[in-house]
């Protein structure tokens, strides 16, 4: 699944934006994630945390465990705890008018119900996506990075 949107900063702008501050930002702009929780830093500089989303009145979590963290220009981790697992690459790609952020969501399943359930879920997971990369970028054009 993939998704982009344009941010009207520049990349290491957008990038701070987006992962600084234990991720506060996420999820003041998101419309479905409730929190991060249990926000590390590793030695090897590689955030790791749990991210709570909403579907509902329901809470999820899942663990957002990075092996590429690159300012300002790429990141991916890989998503735990899910039915469906995967990995989430993101790109920074400075562009007239700001930033590019783009997503590629790369899911699978180790059982076949789940994967099942993957390929009908296909069209409304990459909605998902990129109505949270458009919140994100309205969120960024507000100005609601500079909020206390």
């Amino acid at each position: 699944m993939d998704g982009s949107a344009v941010f009207p900063l520049r990349p290491e702008e957008t990038w701070d934006l987006l992962f600084g501050d234990r991720l506060r930002h996420v999820v003041q702009f998101s419309p479905t994630v409730a929190a991060v929780e249990n926000y590390e830093m590793r030695p090897d500089g590689t955030p790791r945390y749990t991210m709570v989303n909403k579907l509902g009145p329901f809470r999820k979590r899942s663990i957002s465990d990075y092996f590429i963290y690159e300012r300002p220009a790429r990141s991916a981790n890989r998503v735990l705890g899910l039915p469906l697992r995967g990995a989430l690459y993101m790109t920074f790609e400075p562009v007239s008018g700001g930033t590019r952020v783009s997503a590629h969501w790369q899911v699978h399943s180790r059982h076949r119900l789940a994967s099942m359930l993957g390929l009908v879920m296909h069209p409304l997971l990459t909605w998902y996506l990129q109505r949270e990369l458009d919140a994100w970028a309205r969120g960024a054009g507000r100005g609601d990075e500079r909020r206390p």
